[in-house]
């Protein structure tokens, strides 16, 4: 599964005050991709989960139960990270 980010989101989720919240996952069933924003798309298609984004002090993105995870370290930069399998972590 390849997980895709906006960098821009992501900077304004670094710099702002709250330490984690609960975004949106879209996933094209078959495709092995999902795209995690921190707030929802006006137009999207596609299975719709919960994504948490959290500032941990660590860059990760990983699938844990079918619920995706984003750990956010400083300055917003997180490592791109393709995952094997669902559950990969």
């Amino acid at each position: 599964m390849i997980a895709y980010l906006s960098q821009e989101e992501l900077d304004a989720f670094a710099i702002g005050e709250v330490e984690s919240l609960l975004g949106y996952a879209y996933e094209w069933e078959g495709e092995g991709v999902a795209h995690l924003h921190t707030r929802p798309l006006a137009h999207a298609f596609g299975k719709v989960s919960k994504c948490l984004f959290s500032k941990t002090g660590t860059d990760e993105v990983f699938l844990d139960g079918g619920f995706w995870h984003v750990f956010v370290g400083e300055g917003g930069h997180v490592e791109p990270r393709q995952l094997a399998q669902a559950g990969d972590g």
